[in-house]
């Protein structure tokens, strides 16, 4: 694993109905719908669809047989989110903390919550749920933080030290053993491949236009979604065996995000 951030980590798990971290306060929400206003991100995991609204400033865990509400939480704006294994991850931002809520699928409680440094980009989950990864933009560039749900404590990968990058996407493989890193700056845009274990970047491949999805396939195949005003959408497949794209697909318009179907 990478070093241990020196940094203090807050892991408040939550008796009543909210928990505290530092001046922070994530509260249930007893409302029974959704919520009002923008969604920022979708996280699914056994049965349950983690919402988040973040012009609401409300997260929403919906049961997806029957489309009720089984909990949520009001707190700072929540943006990016992950899920696995009946735990939901959810950033957030208030005027005193960012930090990154846990919340337990089943009944939409919040049972812990892990302060964050620097602005959150995007997540991704583990396979097993055990690590969460956060990306992070910063004024000297980009990282991603690796939460240990089991040894409580959190680690960081530093990926490119310069201030105009930004971290589009992450996804993690099977294995847990590598990481991929979307990552767009004002020349070109590329796909970094990490080394989980040791925190170091194995392999790049530049891609040109901005970077708005990403997603593993089933046989060592990543599809890149880009965007921009001169090529429009364009869908890239990747080889990640031999690390090169293989062919594209233009999707026309502005298209922001990709998902990928389970087969």
């Amino acid at each position: 694993m990478p070093t241990e951030v020196p940094n203090r980590m807050a892991n408040t798990f939550a008796r009543a109905h909210s928990v505290t971290v530092d001046s922070a306060d994530v509260s249930l929400l007893a409302e029974g719908h959704v919520g009002r206003g923008p969604i920022s991100d979708l996280a699914a995991d056994s049965g349950a669809l983690v919402v988040t609204n973040f012009g609401d400033n409300t997260v929403a865990v919906v049961d997806v047989d029957t489309l009720a509400v089984r909990g949520g939480v009001t707190t700072g704006q929540p943006f990016a989110a992950g899920a696995a294994h009946g735990r939901a991850f959810v950033a957030v931002s208030s005027a005193s903390e960012d930090a990154v809520a846990v919340i337990d699928t089943a009944n939409g409680a919040v049972v812990a919550a892990y302060p964050m440094d620097g602005a959150v980009a995007a997540m991704t989950v583990s396979p097993d749920g055990k690590r969460v990864y956060v990306a992070r933009d910063g004024r000297d560039g980009v990282d991603v933080a690796v939460i240990d749900v089991v040894a409580e404590r959190i680690a960081t990968i530093n990926i490119i030290a310069t201030p105009d990058t930004t971290i589009d996407a992450l996804r993690v493989d099977e294995a847990d053993r590598r990481l991929f890193v979307a990552v767009t700056d004002s020349v070109t845009s590329r796909v970094i491949v990490v080394d989980i274990a040791t925190g170091r970047v194995r392999r790049t491949l530049d891609i040109g236009a901005p970077i708005r999805g990403l997603e593993l396939g089933l046989d060592s195949t990543a599809y890149v979604l880009t965007s921009d005003i001169t090529s429009r959408g364009v869908l890239h497949i990747v080889d990640l065996v031999a690390n090169r794209v293989t062919g594209t697909v233009a999707v026309g318009a502005a298209p922001v995000q990709l998902a990928l179907s389970a087969d």
